[in-house]
């Protein structure tokens, strides 16, 4: 094997592996949209409802293939602030 069919051998090595990964990808982008969403929003709600948490499950879906299910607990104030001066707190 001469360098040429090894740099040909590597780089279908690497052809495969992207058509490999681009595929997992579609089918995780299907089974997301049929049903894996769903199935995550619906379980966060219930360990909110029976643990009493207060919380809020949101779905991100601003962008295409980009999507989350998000829980959040809100937001407070942490009372961690920068002293600047003696009249200044940020």
């Amino acid at each position: 094997m001469d360098a040429l069919d090894t740099e040909i051998f590597n780089l279908q090595r690497k052809v495969d592996q992207y058509k490999e990964v681009l595929q997992n990808t579609v089918k995780y982008r299907e089974e997301w949209k049929a049903s894996l969403r769903e199935k995550i929003r619906s379980t966060l709600q219930h360990l909110v409802t029976a643990t009493k948490l207060e919380a809020e499950i949101i779905i991100r879906s601003e962008i295409e293939n980009l999507e989350a299910v998000m829980l959040t607990l809100g937001q407070s104030k942490s009372g961690m602030y920068q002293k600047v001066n003696e009249e200044v707190k940020r």
